[in-house]
């Protein structure tokens, strides 16, 4: 019924400075991002400025142009790449980095290429991204198989498109204020660095510190980054993410504020995936 009934914390935020997690502890959430860039779209769809069947390329022209790997040339795909298709992950979008899969090491040198601008005078935007991994070949054609890859970033450039503002300012008009999710957002300001937790790898020789830049997202998060990744590059606590997901159980709203219809969370929530 939306009360807390239980609260447990482990580990440490810092483990040389002794810093142990808490509720208002800072954390990347990566790939929690995601469901926050769902929600993005589904405001927009309820209010008629976004169509789930439209190509993504009435957004970003590139996409009109997208072409599959099969084999070791590209051919032209059979459909457009639809804004379902961003949020089903059926695009064909992969990550980078699986060199059994052309399209993900081409995007590879996409990302290798925006890591490389990442503290330059020229960063890769949101927009420019999209536009470059539009013009990447797809891992399969739109609507033909499933796989985990940059889909949301691409729809977060493509809520940019709609909605006339940077990504972070509409997160934070519709989604992060009236939720008082007030710690949430893509970096973490100078007075809030002491609440910032580290990220730590499991090495031969015990857990080391993991201050390695990833898939475009500066480690240290300072300042607000050029790239707005809709698929991981939000931080968060504890208490403000489990606003939006409380949000998410109560159908839409949260006190007094409704941010999606109850209809429009069964819709985003149920099954999409074909029987196969």
């Amino acid at each position: 019924g939306g009360t807390e009934l239980l609260y447990a914390q482990a580990g440490y935020a810092d483990i040389e400075a002794g810093r142990e997690y808490n509720r208002d502890t800072i954390f990347r959430m990566y790939s929690m991002s995601k469901p926050v860039t769902a929600v993005a779209a589904m405001i927009l769809m309820e209010r008629g400025l976004l169509d789930l069947e439209q190509p993504v390329g009435v957004f970003i022209p590139v996409f009109l142009e997208q072409q599959v790997w099969e084999g070791d040339k590209k051919v032209p795909a059979k459909r457009w790449m639809t804004v379902r298709d961003l949020l089903a992950m059926t695009s064909g979008l992969p990550y980078g980095g699986d060199p059994s899969c052309t399209a993900s090491m081409e995007a590879q040198a996409v990302f290798e290429e925006l890591d490389s601008r990442l503290y330059g005078e020229n960063p890769m935007s949101t927009m420019e991204l999209a536009e470059r991994l539009g013009q990447c070949g797809l891992a399969f054609h739109p609507g033909d198989d499933w796989r985990y890859g940059t889909s949301a970033d691409i729809l977060g450039a493509v809520i940019e498109k709609v909605s006339g503002m940077r990504y972070s300012e509409f997160l934070q008009k519709e989604i992060f204020e009236p939720l008082g999710m007030n710690d949430t957002g893509f970096y973490v300001p100078e007075e809030k660095r002491h609440r910032f937790a580290e990220v730590y790898e499991c090495t031969s020789e015990g857990l080391k510190r993991f201050e390695t830049d990833n898939l475009g997202i500066r480690y240290l998060q300072k300042g607000a980054p050029a790239f707005e990744s809709g698929g991981a590059g939000l931080v968060s606590t504890i208490d403000d993410y489990s606003k939006f997901a409380q949000m998410l159980l109560n159908g839409g709203s949260l006190g007094e504020k409704q941010i999606l219809k109850p209809q429009t969370v069964a819709f985003m929530t149920s099954a999409k995936m074909t029987p196969w």
